[in-house]
């Protein structure tokens, strides 16, 4: 959402650098210094959807005292960034090269209440209204006394450093050895909440401290990487890596291995191939799992989510890439062959237990079980005429995500059927899985005219067509009539023209006009009912399903 606002900062920064260059070492220093100030700390609007039934449904109290929305402006800030780097040579074929950096950012705001709206109020003697709504609310949420603290201070730490030798022993092969790492550090406050809301679930309390004080994310990777020529057509590389990993509150050291092999292959002048494929794996060897919410379930306490597979950026994965890159140049033509494939398949834990050794985790919770990406386009230009290029290009992109997940809201399922609102609800026992689907097809054209040196017109068209489908698979151990989600297909037309003219030497104006229609439909096949009303698993609730769009500019550039 983007929400017009008023603007009152001001940024005052510095630099210095200082730099010793000799024949066979260097060496560089840089300062920076920047503060940023924001007189305006928060930001009011009205809410656009307060007139319309959806928003005076079931806990929004009728309408009545949440018509206004509030969110925190950018905060008060300052950084200071340095940074040591140089090189020195060891020989004539070899060379050093290092690098130190160190970053400190903090910032300052007042804190905001949970919510401008009064009615969000649990204290004794508050109106009807909020005592009907209150959700196990204890205290006034909207007042400033309820805040954790009068204002927010962050403070964060980045450290950094990198080792790199080169080294060419001969005209056909060349090596490097890098070990490069970055470590941030953050000391922001904690603070001791007195709870918590999601989505319309009850409000809870929390009294312990946020711990640990102090969070740290850490990559430190080590790389070899080798060039060679076989023949004056035929040239590889070859590169492994090593990375290791600490998240706090995601994992406490993760590894993961990486091998990358390409060629290049050049069989005529005007023709050339690039190969790669590439095979990593990565491993957490055991996960900071002491701060999860848990369940209490038969006597044995359940992770309600878990750390295996909550965050695909950490969790264990097996990933294969492989690439395909054709260039023909036949006379004033070009044309671009490319095609792409990444498949991910993720993994909750060590030995493939998706429990990580925990008997205290449940199983299969929670994430993207695998995850494929596959892609191929042609792009080619040619000259038509001495004053006219043309192009022509088409993509097509496939993306496939199995997806595993519970039930945690004590509403209607999305893939249950009507009247199932008790199915799977707070339950983390009890999960689903799904398949999700996108097909993307891209295709577009465009010409350039020159009548003459001084002025040049283009015109363009792109035509976007997407369809999306999600199918359930299983629904855990609560299994009901499954309803598969609906379909939803999308089209998007654009059309670009403009032109520009170069007066003088140092004068140019130019015009465009950009014309875009979008246009988005859902449905279901004719044996299966729509259950989720007018939202959609994809384009969201209420969506706008269609729209124009007309832009036209104009500007004009001068070289002093």
């Amino acid at each position: 959402m983007e929400l017009a606002a008023p603007v009152e900062e001001d940024t005052t920064s510095g630099t210095l650098g200082l730099q010793l260059v000799k024949r066979n070492y260097q060496l560089q220093f840089d300062y920076t210094f920047e503060d940023f100030s924001n007189s305006l700390y928060d930001l009011t609007w009205d809410n656009p959807k307060r007139t319309t039934p959806q928003y005076t449904g079931t806990h929004y109290v009728n309408g009545d005292g949440s018509t206004q929305g509030q969110m925190a402006m950018a905060p008060d800030n300052k950084a200071h960034m340095m940074k040591v780097e140089g090189g020195v040579n060891l020989g004539r074929t070899t060379r050093l090269g290092f690098e130190g950096g160190y970053q400190r950012w903090s910032s300052f705001n007042p804190m905001m209440p949970y919510t401008n709206n009064p009615y969000i109020n649990g204290l004794a003697g508050a109106p009807a209204a909020a005592q009907a709504n209150t959700h196990g609310l204890t205290f006034d949420a909207s007042s400033l006394d309820s805040r954790p603290d009068p204002n927010v201070q962050g403070l964060i730490e980045v450290y950094t450093y990198m080792a790199k030798l080169t080294s060419r022993p001969f005209d056909w092969l060349r090596g490097s050895l890098i070990h490069e790492a970055y470590i941030m550090e953050n000391g922001s406050k904690k603070y001791t909440v007195p709870g918590w809301a999601v989505f319309d679930q009850n409000w809870h309390a929390e009294t312990t401290p946020i711990n640990p004080t102090l969070e740290q994310f850490r990559d430190d990777k080590t790389s070899v990487k080798t060039e060679y020529d076989f023949a004056s057509w035929l040239s590889g590389n070859t590169s492994v890596s090593r990375k290791y990993m600490k998240k706090t509150r995601a994992v406490d050291k993760g590894v993961e291995y990486e091998v990358n092999q390409g060629f290049t292959i050049k069989p005529a002048k005007n023709l050339w191939v690039n190969l790669g494929y590439l095979v990593s794996g990565r491993r957490a060897n055991g996960w900071d799992y002491q701060h999860y919410p848990k369940t209490v379930s038969g006597g044995v306490v359940y992770f309600n989510e878990s750390p295996g597979l909550m965050r695909p950026d950490v969790a264990d994965r097996n990933r294969q890439q492989g690439r395909v890159q054709v260039q023909w140049m036949p006379g004033d033509a070009t044309v671009n062959l490319s095609a792409r494939m990444t498949d991910d398949k993720y993994r909750g834990g060590k030995n493939q237990d998706l429990t990580g050794g925990r008997p205290e985790i449940y199983p299969d919770l929670f994430g993207v079980l695998s995850d494929r990406h596959q892609s191929v386009g042609l792009d080619t230009s040619f000259a038509v005429t001495k004053n006219v290029d043309a192009d022509f290009f088409y993509e097509y992109d496939f993306h496939r995500q199995f997806v595993r997940s519970s039930q945690t809201d004590t509403r209607t399922n999305i893939f249950g059927a009507g009247g199932t609102d008790r199915l799977m609800a707070q339950r983390v026992q009890d999960r689903w899985d799904a398949r999700f689907t996108e097909h993307t097809n891209v295709i577009g054209c465009g010409v350039t005219h020159r009548p003459t040196d001084k002025m040049k017109n283009n015109i363009g068209v792109d035509l976007t067509f997407t369809r999306s489908n999600g199918d359930p698979m299983t629904l855990g151990s609560r299994n009901s009539t499954m309803t598969p989600l609906e379909t939803s297909r999308r089209v998007r037309q654009t059309l670009k023209a403009g032109s520009q003219y170069k007066f003088t030497k140092n004068l140019t104006l130019a015009a465009n006009y950009v014309f875009d229609r979008y246009q988005a439909n859902d449905f279901a096949y004719t044996d299966i009912p729509t259950v989720m009303g007018t939202s959609s698993m994809f384009l969201g609730a209420d969506p706008i399903k269609t729209y124009l769009f007309h832009s036209l500019g104009m500007s004009m550039s001068y070289k002093f």
